[in-house]
């Protein structure tokens, strides 16, 4: 009988630790789900952290570029309806020293600032002429055939045009034709 007791006593406790071992289990199980969950919420809240700063960071630069294309595309309207120009007829001049066997036929356009600069070349084309004339006509072939002369005589005209302007400037001097013969 003792014998029984004994394996009794052995069976009871190896049954306790038997059933220690599966609750130490399921507590270390457990624990090992309550980390690799904390570890996933982590990683995903990270992940959209990190979603959401680049999105907004990716809407700021879209919004600034569409802001910078619409103030380029207004600038670009307005640029283009400001440029105003007046065509003056042909001019055919002797140059300078050569005794009546060199010409010089120009055709020019004057870029100016605006609408009332236009009207008031308009209404002055007589003096605009005039001053162009003598201009082209003190000229010697070697000055208007040189490198960089037609820039030159481009910036004498506009400078001596807006030395009598009230209503605004010549902003650009566009030759359209400029023939030696």
């Amino acid at each position: 009988m003792a014998d029984a007791a004994k394996k009794k006593d052995d069976k009871a406790e190896g049954g306790a630790e038997e059933a220690a071992q599966p609750k130490d289990r399921k507590a270390l199980i457990l624990s090992a789900l309550v980390v690799l969950n904390t570890v996933v919420i982590l990683c995903v809240g990270i992940g959209l952290f990190m979603y959401v700063q680049t999105t907004k960071e990716a809407l700021k630069q879209d919004t600034k570029m569409l802001e910078e294309s619409k103030e380029e595309a207004v600038e670009k309207q307005h640029t283009a309806e400001e440029i105003k120009l007046v065509a003056l007829e042909p001019f055919i001049v002797n140059l300078s020293g050569s005794e009546g066997y060199k010409l010089l036929k120009v055709s020019m356009s004057l870029e100016v600032e605006n609408g009332p600069t236009q009207e008031e070349i308009s209404k002055r084309q007589a003096q605009v002429k005039d001053i162009v004339l003598l201009i082209l006509s003190s000229k010697t072939y070697g000055e208007v055939s040189g490198e960089n002369a037609q820039q030159k005589l481009k910036d004498e005209i506009m400078d001596t045009v807006n030395s009598f302007l009230t209503k605004g400037k010549v902003k650009k001097i566009l030759f359209t034709e400029f023939i030696f013969t």
